[in-house]
């Protein structure tokens, strides 16, 4: 399963001969590496922003990929799963610079019965 989405944004000022543009897009995938063992879900999104009005420009990119490990029996056959992130952040107008940010979780799952008759 998977997703993909675009955006484009272009707001005009005719007064100031002037615009601001935004493009996004964003895909996002899941693949059962190991039917019903290990699930595989990478994320990536992009961006670019320049807003005349404003002076500033900028472009954002970034990813996550998680992994899951399903039905793990020590676990009373629920979920482990890992997950790493990274954002880049480019500045190009008014300041050039850039900052990158990233980070990783370690999540466990655990299955409730909720609303399920015996």
């Amino acid at each position: 399963m998977s997703t993909l989405v675009l955006g484009f944004e272009d707001r005009k000022s005719l007064d100031l001969d002037r615009s601001d543009t935004t493009i996004q897009a964003s895909f996002e995938a899941r693949w059962e590496a190991i039917r019903g063992k290990l699930l595989v879900t990478p994320f990536l999104a992009a961006s670019g922003r320049d807003y005349e009005l404003q002076g500033t420009e900028e472009n954002r990119y970034g990813g996550r990929l998680q992994i899951s490990v399903l039905r793990v029996p020590w676990l009373g056959e629920n979920v482990v799963s890992i997950e790493g992130r990274l954002d880049h952040l480019d500045r190009v107008k008014p300041i050039e610079g850039a900052s990158t940010d990233g980070s990783v979780m370690l999540l466990v799952g655990q299955r409730l019965p909720i609303g399920v008759q015996p």
